[in-house]
């Protein structure tokens, strides 16, 4: 039925999980006006940044197609209408995350890049969103890095301070988390999800190719 995923960066007794890709279609529904309102706010946020000087590629921002995505979050609710706590790892200008407060998740992202942080909490505010915006990376020290993450001429950034840290929050603490990797860094993606999520949590990732993937962590069996 579902496919399984190996570790691969790591491989050890403490960690004994697998992936489990989970088919989820798209939830046939209508955007609500509130949220149409929030996205045209998001684009002219997202327009203004590539057309102006404070663009900068290094820190690989690219946005989703927010429609697209927000109609698989309402799949993943409804799927699992236990799940509760939502974070999204490289947040940028905070829009997956602001729609995942609309779909009532307490949702919170994380970012790097200052030039976003400001940005994303001030729409979010406008718009009446209670998620919060954490500044730093979402890598925990001791997971096996280099400093950069090279994708593709895009990179992740490594700050060396996590952003959990600072609110006393863990990565198992999270019911979801969303990302949008690079290709290059997938593979890193979702091993750091293997190793410190919660089991039964759920990673969705957004590709470029209008694909959106879901995977649940699960203890390995036997």
């Amino acid at each position: 039925m579902d496919d399984e995923i190996e570790l691969s960066l790591f491989d050890d007794e403490e960690h004994t999980a697998h992936l489990e890709t989970i088919s989820i279609s798209p939830a046939d529904e209508a955007l609500p006006d509130d949220v149409l309102a929030f996205l045209a706010d998001a684009d002219k946020e997202i327009e203004a940044f590539f057309s102006g000087s404070e663009k900068d590629r290094r820190f690989g921002f690219f946005p989703s197609d927010y429609p697209f995505v927000y109609s698989h979050l309402l799949a993943v609710r409804q799927l699992d209408e236990h799940a509760r706590r939502f974070c999204e790892w490289g947040s940028g200008f905070g829009v997956v995350t602001g729609l995942a407060d609309f779909l009532g998740f307490e949702s919170c992202g994380i970012e790097i890049d200052s030039r976003f942080i400001e940005s994303s909490r001030e729409l979010l505010s406008a718009h009446g969103r209670e998620a919060e915006i954490f500044e730093g990376d979402f890598i925990p020290e001791e997971f096996t890095r280099t400093e950069l993450f090279e994708s593709g001429g895009r990179t992740t950034f490594l700050s060396g301070m996590n952003s959990l840290d600072e609110v006393d929050v863990d990565i198992d603490d999270f019911d979801v988390i969303f990302a949008f990797p690079w290709p290059d860094e997938e593979e890193m993606y979702r091993s750091l999800f293997l190793r410190y999520a919660a089991n039964g949590s759920l990673l969705v990732t957004f590709h470029a190719l209008e694909e959106v993937r879901v995977y649940r962590k699960l203890a390995r069996r036997g």
